[in-house]
């Protein structure tokens, strides 16, 4: 088995994980063992080495990104539902109109055939 630290954009480790192949994951540090002590720590591609400090994440600024996508992706999906509503709308609308249509075309042809009848065409 191969350990892994899994490396942020900052070289920081965001987890470790097991796997049975080597990764060839530029994000990926091989490790001798499955410990989470290497999580927060900031890996140094050069020297190979850890820090001793921690780098634990900012939890009020990742919480405000997440607030702020989940608002803009609400944001979508009402824009997405009034779309959807407005173009049942106009469907509605134009099946009504059609309706309306074949009504009067009905009431046409009762029309005509009376007349047919009334004059005794058939």
């Amino acid at each position: 088995m191969k350990f892994y630290a899994e490396l942020n954009g900052d070289n920081i480790c965001t987890g470790v994980k097991m796997t049975r192949d080597a990764m060839n994951d530029p994000n990926a540090v091989e490790i001798e063992s499955m410990d989470s002590e290497y999580v927060w720590k900031q890996y140094d591609p050069t020297t190979k080495t850890w820090s001793t400090e921690k780098f634990l994440p900012d939890r009020p600024a990742i919480q405000l990104k997440e607030f702020e996508q989940l608002k803009a992706d609400k944001e979508k999906l009402e824009m997405d539902v009034q779309g959807v509503l407005q173009m049942n709308a106009m469907h509605l609308k134009t099946m009504a109109e059609q309706g309306q249509q074949l009504k009067d075309a009905k009431a046409l042809n009762s029309d005509l055939l009376l007349k047919l009848a009334r004059n005794g065409i058939n």
